[in-house]
């Protein structure tokens, strides 16, 4: 299954953008086709910070429901709140980056192209 490796307080995140977290996301925010906007999780203002906080616990939560479907050990959720005061100002762009690189990775199709 695709994610994105995230580490936080020395443990690494699976973040990953499930249809269940798409669907939650629309659920929350409204359906949206761009949903950087809808959540404004990517702008640098108090709720565009806790919403990515909200998004990353979101992702994370799938990533690990998917590790422990495949019979690994169960492992503790993470928590928006750990990650919204878990984070110095300049590291919240690592977060951010993650974030952003699930949903895209997420959104992308495995298409084989006509010469395969």
């Amino acid at each position: 299954m695709k994610h994105i490796d995230f580490e936080f307080n020395n443990t690494t995140y699976a973040l990953s953008f499930t249809a269940e977290a798409l669907f939650t996301v629309y659920d929350k925010f409204g359906y949206s086709s761009d949903i950087f906007a809808a959540t404004k999780a990517m702008e640098p203002t108090a709720e565009g910070w806790k919403n990515c906080c909200w998004l990353a616990a979101l992702l994370a939560s799938q990533g690990e429901l998917q590790r422990r479907s495949r019979g690994e050990t169960p492992r503790p959720m993470v928590t928006m709140e750990a990650l919204r005061t878990g984070f110095m100002a300049a590291e919240s762009v690592r977060l951010r980056q993650a974030v952003r690189d699930a949903l895209v990775q997420g959104f992308e199709r495995d298409v084989p192209s006509q010469d395969e």
